[in-house]
């Protein structure tokens, strides 16, 4: 899960020094440098220099990591429309009618 969030969180805010993600995350400086160190070696992620400090790695995502992404977002779409599709019409009118709340909800998570 954590290896899913943060190839999510690589992909919405860019290249971001490994310290920076292990706080997102929520877990030691050491896990986070295991888990970059798994998806690198998966080719998913690169580490590069930070411009302002030298010391520091960024991380980002390569290409493959991107397209990972992209495409577990259209099969969490494409399974999504499939269950939508089985509701009532009048659960479908509910659910467009609660997608201001959940916006709002989830803008209130990050």
């Amino acid at each position: 899960m954590t290896a899913r969030t943060t190839l999510s969180r690589l992909d919405e805010q860019g290249p971001t020094p490994l310290g920076e993600l292990a706080t997102q995350e929520g877990i030691s400086q050491p896990a986070m440098t295991g888990l970059v160190n798994r998806l690198e070696g998966l080719g998913l992620t690169a580490r590069e220099p930070d411009p302002d400090d030298r010391r520091v790695s960024r991380i980002l995502l390569t290409d493959a990591g991107r397209a990972l992404i992209a495409e577990r977002r259209s099969q969490r779409a494409r399974t999504l429309a499939e269950h939508l599709q089985r509701l009532s019409p009048a659960d479908q009118q509910a659910l467009v009618a609660a997608l201001p709340a959940l916006h709002h909800l989830t803008q209130d998570v990050s």
